[in-house]
């Protein structure tokens, strides 16, 4: 049968994927988020707070303190998301890949080469698992901070994860009346926007907002109410980042993330943009850290309760082939759901590209 390779070893296959495969750097989610933090048990538990601005009595000298009630916060349980897929490696390429070990039996050169052609092979295929799994956890990161929830609905799959993000912070600019106008307006107030964003974050979570997330489509709205308007345009060093790095400093206060990655199914012919058109995060992201990835311990016997990604070959015996499975348990956190406010700020019924609140938000 000859020497196995290395990376048949489950937990060598999955350090080796642990340093190698790291998400795209362009997966704006996955790098905001940062490292996973690691949670042993089956189920996760997390406390949401609110940081109320409420202030201090005076009192007289002496006289008995006033009592101040505990801190709202409340806990949220939920199972970890979970995802597993394998792919086949049939009989023929198997052999291939275990040719290295007829190069030079007794080691050599040759041999050294082989085998790390044959083991770059599974570590591709093994990374292209990985990456697909990024890019799920992109998906449903833009879920949590733009619908308040990740919902899973596959046929085999069902899971409703809500972080409760109040109602008062979902905006739907209507423009009648005496509120504001969408963003498609000539008289939109895009400053009176992201002050009605703020009043709500303050009261809420004593926090202000410090940055908004848009895709470039819904930012051309806004783009082009600065250039007709001569007291708001952008500066050289806004136009400058924007172009490099994809983000517009100090518009308005506020940083501005620019973000059209996609995400297509499994046909290849369905692209989705992950921050949807017509609508803007505004959000404190970095106070207090209330958003963060969290991964579990993999339920597969070998291995060894690993937590994070988990990986694994074996044989499969008729047809022959060897079976390369990729694992995760994770879920998303926010613990403060109060310092996000997603705004609504161009119409479903003018533009059918725009998501329709209702059902967006449902």
């Amino acid at each position: 049968m000859g020497f196995e390779l290395p990376m048949y070893d489950p937990l060598v296959f999955s350090g080796v994927i642990d340093k190698t495969a790291t998400p795209d750097a362009n997966l704006l989610g996955n790098k905001m988020i940062g490292a996973p933090r690691n949670v042993r048990n089956d189920i996760i538990r997390f406390n949401t707070y609110k940081e109320p601005s409420d202030v201090a009595r005076n009192s007289v000298k002496g006289s008995e303190a006033h009592l101040v009630g505990l801190l709202g916060f409340g806990q949220m349980m939920f199972q970890f998301l979970y995802s597993r897929e394998k792919k086949i490696v049939d009989a023929n390429t198997e052999d291939w890949i275990r040719q290295w070990e007829t190069f030079a039996p007794n080691g050599g050169a040759v041999a050294q080469e082989a085998m790390m052609n044959a083991q770059a092979y599974l570590t591709r295929e093994g990374t292209h698992l990985t990456n697909r799994m990024y890019r799920k956890k992109e998906i449903q990161i833009w879920d949590m901070l733009f619908k308040g929830k990740v919902v899973v609905d596959e046929p085999d799959c069902k899971a409703n994860v809500d972080y409760h993000v109040p109602s008062t912070h979902k905006r739907i600019i209507t423009g009648a009346g005496t509120d504001t106008k969408q963003w498609d307006n000539t008289d939109m107030t895009p400053r009176e926007d992201i002050r009605i964003a703020n009043e709500y974050a303050i009261r809420d979570s004593g926090t202000t907002i410090k940055t908004a997330h848009i895709n470039s489509w819904t930012l051309e709205f806004l783009l082009t109410f600065l250039e007709k308007n001569g007291k708001d345009v952008l500066s050289d060093r806004q136009k400058e980042s924007l172009l490099t790095t994809n983000m517009i400093p100090n518009l308005y206060g506020l940083n501005w993330h620019v973000y059209d990655l996609t995400w297509t199914d499994s046909t290849n012919t369905t692209f989705t943009k992950f921050i949807p058109d017509g609508y803007v995060l505004f959000s404190d992201l970095t106070t207090r850290n209330p958003i963060y990835m969290a991964h579990g311990p993999s339920i597969d016997p070998r291995a060894n309760g690993k937590i994070g990604n988990f990986f694994k070959t074996y044989i499969q015996e008729d047809p022959p082939s060897r079976i390369v499975v990729g694992e995760l348990v994770y879920l998303m956190v926010n613990e403060r759901p109060e310092q996000t406010f997603i705004t609504n700020v161009l119409a479903h019924g003018t533009y059918s590209n725009v998501p329709d609140p209702t059902v967006f938000w449902a």
